[in-house]
């Protein structure tokens, strides 16, 4: 895949995580933070660390944001910092911009503010561990729409010993299966390849389906 430009706006323990995967992917990362004892902690990890406060109207543009792919404001504990720096980010013509929310009130806002893309990582990562309280069988899953998700699930029994191109996932489960993975090895879906114990299955498909899915073990 092509490198994207990306800035990562406050590098609190969420936006230093990403920060820094994103540049282990070969981004082109800058990150951007008030605090200069964080920057500096950065600072050989990304392609670009700055020391700014992303309220000021003019700083965001003087670092060139406007010149990068996405920005990211990943500083949500205070509002209005974050408002700010959202607003900031779409004057300086950054095609994307997307902003943490840290609680439903904020989401609501970033909405009307016409934010690309609103991130909730403690109400996701709460939403997969509770998943996998609920049946160890599910190992992870992403939100694609505010209905289907993709999901990472050992196979249950009740498809142990089937040859996983005659598995009925779509007219059954309700469900479009892209493949497995055995150990490290993935499996393409239209293969002939018998599901064992310990097979791993990548599923699409509503929550509900999943959980019904999953509980035939």
């Amino acid at each position: 895949m092509t490198a994207r430009s990306i800035a990562v706006i406050g590098l609190g323990t969420f936006g230093a995580a990403m920060a820094r995967h994103l540049a282990r992917f070969g981004d082109h990362v800058l990150g951007i933070d008030r605090d200069e004892s964080v920057v500096a902690r950065l600072a050989d990890d990304l392609t670009r660390s700055v020391i700014l406060d992303a309220r000021e109207p003019k700083a965001l543009a003087e670092a060139g944001l406007g010149s990068y792919d996405v920005a990211v404001i990943c500083m949500a504990s205070d509002l209005e910092a974050n408002l700010l720096a959202v607003m900031n980010a779409k004057d300086t013509g950054v095609p994307e911009v997307w902003a943490k929310a840290a609680s439903s009130t904020h989401h609501r806002i970033l909405q009307q503010v016409g934010i690309d893309r609103i991130l909730t990582p403690e109400e996701s990562f709460g939403e997969l561990v509770a998943q996998s309280l609920h049946n160890p069988l599910m190992r992870g899953s992403v939100r694609l729409t505010s209905e289907l998700h993709l999901a990472f699930v050992e196979a249950p029994r009740c498809v142990h010993g089937q040859k996983l191109a005659a598995i009925p996932f779509e007219r059954r489960y309700d469900l479009r299966c892209l493949g497995l993975l055995r150990g490290k090895v993935p499996v393409a879906c239209g293969g002939d390849e018998e599901v064992a114990e310990g097979d791993s299955l990548f599923l699409i498909g509503t929550r509900p389906a999943m959980r019904s899915f999953v509980d035939r073990n």
